[in-house]
């Protein structure tokens, strides 16, 4: 009986700690997982009187009948890779607990478990927020050129997007209950930065909200400490811009080339490590192209 005990603890205190990581983020969750199940793996004895496969199974399946099915069901599809890697991880453990187990080589084992925590780590920080870009990305039409809108800057300058050719224009679109566009500011000042000396300008539009008043978002930008361009909508262009771009939430962003045309419409990654609708990579081949003369 102590034996089934061992083996239900070991069971649900590794399904709590993998479903309760959640609360972080994903990209935690999957590292948090990974980690959790492969020392599960490494937790199996010989004396626990069951085959390798069927302790993997009792401690395997509930984390996959509920996250698994959760992902599954709802066709989350971001969430796939956190459903799943306890089956890699777990295996993983095991095997290089019967490992232990035929040849005794202690330093080895530990090599080969930090080795491999390595990667799961390397995975969860690099791959995962690849393909969360990939699984959150849309397919918005390509095909769309500057509109033919009109917006203030907060010097009350007009300032017309279909007449910004000859440049790189950086759209972020945002409003006053996100959030996340705020966190996205640094980010975005950063890119202007780095292109400072090329011909690349990055315009916040605020998306003006049925309870906001223009003059109180205008002293909103302008209380942030950012160089990059602030331009308002009212809320007609507000309403034609999410329209003409398919603008679902914030942030968002379009990217448009000196011919003043769109040749990114949707989220945009400013993480070098993340190469999915990567700004940088996205603009560097917009001044190539304009190098070459469109």
């Amino acid at each position: 009986m102590k034996i089934w005990i061992k083996i239900l603890l070991i069971t649900i205190i590794t399904l709590a700690i993998a479903l309760l990581s959640g609360a972080l983020n994903w990209i935690n969750q999957f590292a948090i997982a990974g980690v959790s199940y492969f020392v599960s793996g490494l937790l199996y004895r010989p004396k626990f009187r069951i085959s390798r496969f069927v302790y993997l199974l009792i401690v395997l399946i509930p984390f996959i009948a509920i996250y698994g099915g959760f992902a599954i069901a709802g066709n989350h599809i971001h969430a796939y890779p956190i459903a799943f890697v306890p089956i890699i991880t777990i295996s993983a453990g095991i095997a290089l607990k019967y490992y232990y187990y035929k040849y005794q080589h202690l330093k080895k084992i530990i090599v080969l478990a930090v080795a491999f925590c390595s990667i799961i780590l390397a995975t969860a920080y690099i791959g995962m927020p690849n393909w969360l870009e990939y699984a959150f990305s849309m397919d918005y039409d390509q095909t769309l050129v500057a509109p033919d809108i009109c917006l203030q800057d907060a010097d009350h300058a007009t300032v017309c997007l279909d007449e910004q050719k000859g440049k790189v224009l950086v759209l972020d679109f945002w409003n006053s209950g996100c959030g996340i566009c705020f966190r996205k500011f640094p980010e975005m000042e950063a890119l202007k930065q780095h292109y400072a000396t090329d011909n690349v300008e990055v315009i916040a539009i605020n998306l003006l909200l049925r309870r906001d008043h223009s003059d109180s978002i205008v002293a909103l930008a302008n209380r942030l400490p950012y160089s990059f361009r602030n331009c308002f909508t009212s809320r007609e262009s507000a309403d034609s811009l999410r329209k003409y771009f398919g603008i679902q939430g914030v942030p968002h962003h379009v990217v448009i080339n000196p011919a003043g045309e769109v040749i990114h419409n949707g989220r945009l990654a400013t993480e070098r490590h993340i190469k999915i609708n990567n700004a940088y990579d996205i603009i560097d081949e917009a001044l190539r192209e304009a190098g070459k003369g469109y």
